[in-house]
């Protein structure tokens, strides 16, 4: 492999993670803090479903939901790149909501981590949307 092959591919590597540019700064500011989310998130859910599907030929059940997810979060990445950013900002605060609310509610007391989580959507609501959308996220 050449060196010009070698930095082709990391030009294509820091283009497909590249948090998306708009005209308007608030817009491009929450793209690139939902892009780093959204990321992450892929990445980190694509390993456990990996190592689900290492051991096994066949993918549990217990990971469909899993799966679903994952899919889930491509589309938003996608949805954000197209420039809907907020749609995709409120996308995904609501099903993170929605998961860690039942996370809580099925603990066995105040000291699980979804308590925690629930704390730090209301962080992200505020930095991806706006001061009242962590009101309501409150």
């Amino acid at each position: 492999m050449t060196a010009s092959e070698t930095s082709t591919q990391r030009n294509w590597f820091r283009r497909l993670i590249a948090p998306p540019r708009f005209v308007n700064e608030e817009k491009t500011r929450a793209a690139q803090y939902l892009n780093a989310i959204l990321i992450a998130s892929i990445v980190l859910l694509g390993a456990r479903v990996s190592v689900g599907l290492a051991g096994n030929r066949y993918l549990p059940a217990s990971d469909l939901p899993l799966v679903g997810l994952l899919a889930t979060l491509i589309v938003l990445l996608i949805t954000m790149r197209l420039g809907y950013v907020r749609a995709a900002s409120i996308a995904l605060l609501g099903i993170a909501l929605t998961i860690m609310v039942y996370v809580a509610s099925s603990s066995e007391g105040i000291h699980d981590g979804a308590f925690f989580v629930l704390t730090a959507l209301v962080v992200m609501a505020s930095l991806l949307i706006n001061w009242k959308a962590s009101a309501v996220v409150t």
